[in-house]
C-alpha cells in the first residue's frame, strides 16, 4: 500500500483526464470512497476512485437495494423471528451443528440447514481479512440465478473523495442529484437519477459522463473567473442544494458552489487564506422557524482542518442585491478545539438536530390542535394560534444542536453542541465541545444515524469509522458508550445506512436496519447488521458484496 500512495501522491499532482487508457469494468467495485442510498431506499449508489490508475477513469453505481436486502441473512433469537419455512439457528436447533449462525435458515430443500443458502459458505481462514460467514454477492452474476444487480454505472474523473444528494423539488424525470468532488481533475461531477436507478450526466456511449458535468474547469462559467483549486476533497451542501461548500486538502481554501436545478452547479467563489488541509465540511441543519419564514438565517458550515486546532463557521451570502448575483462565503467564526490535549487533526463532524426536531414536532402538533378549535374559520382564532406558534419555535431554535468530530490528536471522539444564544433567536452554530471519548486509532469519517433497540423503536447512534484499525466504533449518546466495535476488512472508509422502522414496535417480522461500509483497501462493500432485534448479530458484517480485491502491488 506505501508503493500505491506514493504513486497516487504523485498522480494527484498531475494533468490526469479520461480517454486515455483502459476504460473501467462498470460492473466491479474499485477502491470506493463514497456510498449514498436512494431517497425511496431502492438504491445504492456507490463512487469508485480507479486509485491506483489502473484505468483512465473512476465510476458511479447504482445497486439495487431491495436484492440486496432479500440475500442478506436475517438475524434471529427465536423461531418466532422466522418466516414460517425457516427456523432460527440457535443451539439447540432441528439442524444442530458445531457454529450458530443465529440467522433464519431454511428448513427444508437445496439449502436446507445452511445458514448461506446460495452464497455458500467462506472459509474461515478467509473471514479474518474478509469478515462474514458468507461468500460475496457477485454483482454481476448474483449467486441467485436473477439479473446483474448493478442497475447502472456511468465512468467520471479518478480520485473522487466523496459524494451527497440532494431531492429534486419538482421533478416527473429525476429524484435526486449526486454531488461528486474530483481530486484528478479538480472538479465536482454531478448526475441526476431516476426513481429506476438510472444515472443521468450526458453520457456517451462508453457511458462516460460529459464535460457539462464536470463543474469548476471553465473560468468562463462564472462572473468571477475562477477554476476550481487544487484536491477538492470533502463536501457539503444545504437541504435544498441552493449552496455547496467544497474544501481543498493542500490548498487552504474552501469553495462555494451555487446549484440550478435546471442548468446544474457552478463555482461562484473560491475563500483562501486558511489553515492547509481542510479535511471536513458540514452543512448545519436549519430550524423550523428559518425553513418557514419566520426568521432569516444564512445557511451556514462547519469546516475542520487537519493542521489546526480549531472549527470554521461559514455562512453563504447570495448577494442577490447585485446584479447579476455574486454569491459569496464570509467567516462567521472561528472556534478552537481544546478538549483533548492536541485539538488539530479532526477528520469528520458530524450534527444531530433531533431534540429540536422533536421540539418543534410538538409545536406543530399544537398548532393544529389550536386551529381545530377554531369555528367558522375566525381570523383572530388562528391568528392567535399562528402566533403561538412562532413564539414556540423560537424556543426550539434555541435547542443547541448536538456536534460530534472524529479527532487523531490523540484518537477520540469529541462530544459537544452549539452555543446556545439566550435571546432566544437560532443559536449560533458555533461548537463547543466539552467531552472526548477514546477511539481505536486512524479515526476519520463520522455520522450520525439510527439502529432499531430491542422494542422496535429507533435511536440515535455515532458511528465513527477507524481507518487504520479496521473498525467501526458504535457509540450511544443517551448511554455515553461505545456499543459496540464492528470489525471490518482492511480500510474502512465510507459509510451509508438503510433504515427502514417497523409500522408498529410489536411488528417483530417488519422494519430492518443496515449500515453499508465501502472497503477502500480491497474493494468491496460490507452490510453491518443494525437491527437489535435480530440477537447476535447486531454489529457485525453479515454480508459482502462485490469480491474483495487486494491492491495490485500487495498480491
Amino acid at each position: 500500500m506505501r508503493r500505491i500512495l506514493a504513486f497516487a501522491a504523485f498522480a494527484l499532482f498531475a494533468c490526469y483526464s479520461i480517454g486515455e487508457g483502459i476504460a473501467p469494468p462498470l460492473g466491479n467495485i474499485y477502491f470506493p470512497t463514497g456510498l449514498v442510498t436512494s431517497r425511496d431506499s431502492n438504491h445504492l449508489y456507490v463512487v469508485n476512485s480507479d486509485f491506483d490508475l489502473q484505468y483512465n477513469a473512476g465510476t458511479i453505481q447504482s445497486l439495487d437495494l431491495n436484492r440486496i436486502r432479500a440475500l442478506t441473512p436475517r438475524g434471529c433469537s427465536s423461531d418466532s423471528d422466522c418466516p414460517a419455512e425457516q427456523y432460527c439457528d440457535i443451539p439447540p436447533s432441528s439442524g444442530d451443528h458445531l457454529e450458530h449462525s443465529f440467522w433464519c435458515v431454511d428448513r427444508e430443500g437445496a439449502y436446507a440447514n445452511q445458514p448461506c443458502g446460495v452464497l455458500g459458505e467462506r472459509p474461515s481462514n478467509e473471514r479474518v481479512m474478509v469478515p462474514g460467514r458468507c461468500n460475496s454477492v457477485d454483482l454481476q452474476n448474483p449467486q441467485d440465478g436473477a439479473s446483474s444487480l448493478v442497475t447502472d454505472a456511468v465512468a467520471i474523473g479518478a480520485f473522487a473523495t466523496d459524494v451527497i444528494t440532494r431531492n429534486f423539488p419538482n421533478s416527473d424525470k429525476f429524484i435526486e442529484r449526486l454531488f461528486v468532488p474530483v481530486r484528478g481533475e479538480s472538479s465536482v461531477n454531478w448526475i441526476d437519477a431516476t426513481a429506476e436507478g438510472k444515472l443521468d450526466c450526458g453520457q456517451d456511449a462508453g457511458q462516460t459522463c460529459d464535460g457539462r458535468h464536470r463543474v469548476g474547469q471553465n473560468p468562463g462559467d462564472n462572473s468571477r473567473g475562477l477554476r476550481l483549486p487544487p484536491e477538492p476533497y470533502a463536501i457539503a451542501a444545504s437541504a435544498d442544494a441552493s449552496s455547496i461548500v467544497v474544501t481543498h486538502q493542500t490548498q487552504g481554501a474552501v469553495s462555494l458552489l451555487v446549484n440550478d436545478w435546471v442548468e446544474g452547479p457552478h463555482l461562484e467563489f473560491v475563500y483562501t487564506g486558511l489553515p492547509s488541509m481542510p479535511i471536513a465540511a458540514i452543512a448545519m441543519p436549519q430550524p423550523a422557524l428559518v425553513q418557514t419564514g419566520y426568521y432569516t438565517l444564512a445557511q451556514g458550515f462547519l469546516v475542520a482542518y487537519e493542521t489546526a486546532s480549531r472549527i470554521d463557521l461559514f455562512r453563504f451570502a447570495s448577494d442577490a442585491q447585485s446584479t447579476p448575483a455574486r454569491p459569496y462565503l464570509e467567516q462567521s467564526a472561528i472556534a478552537s478545539v481544546t478538549i483533548n490535549s492536541g485539538g488539530y487533526d479532526v477528520r469528520g463532524i458530524a450534527a444531530d438536530d433531533s431534540e429540536r426536531v422533536l421540539c418543534e414536532s410538538t409545536a406543530t402538533s399544537t398548532r393544529d390542535q389550536c386551529l381545530d378549535t377554531c369555528t367558522n374559520g375566525s381570523p383572530d382564532c388562528e391568528s392567535n394560534c399562528q402566533a403561538s406558534y412562532k413564539s414556540q419555535l423560537i424556543t426550539c431554535a434555541n435547542v443547541p444542536v448536538d456536534l460530534y468530530a472524529s479527532s487523531r490528536s490523540p484518537s477520540s471522539l469529541l462530544i459537544g453542541r452549539t452555543i446556545p444564544n439566550t435571546q432566544l433567536t437560532p443559536n449560533f452554530d458555533i461548537p463547543f465541545f466539552n467531552n472526548a471519548f477514546p477511539l481505536p486509532t486512524g479515526p476519520s469519517r463520522i455520522q450520525v444515524a439510527k439502529i432499531i433497540n430491542t422494542d422496535g423503536i429507533l435511536e440515535t447512534r455515532v458511528f465513527v469509522v477507524s481507518f487504520d484499525s479496521r473498525s467501526v466504533a458504535i457509540y450511544d449518546p443517551v448511554r455515553q458508550e461505545v456499543e459496540s466495535y464492528v470489525i471490518t476488512g482492511r480500510g474502512p472508509q465510507a459509510l451509508t445506512f438503510d433504515v427502514q422502522a417497523p409500522s408498529s414496535p410489536s411488528m417483530v417480522n417488519e422494519g430492518h436496519a443496515y449500515a453499508f461500509i465501502g472497503h477502500f483497501t480491497d474493494s468491496y462493500i460490507g452490510v453491518i447488521e443494525l437491527d437489535r432485534r435480530r440477537g447476535r448479530s447486531y454489529g457485525n458484517i453479515i454480508l459482502s458484496l462485490g469480491s474483495a480485491t487486494p491492491p495490485r502491488t500487495s498480491k
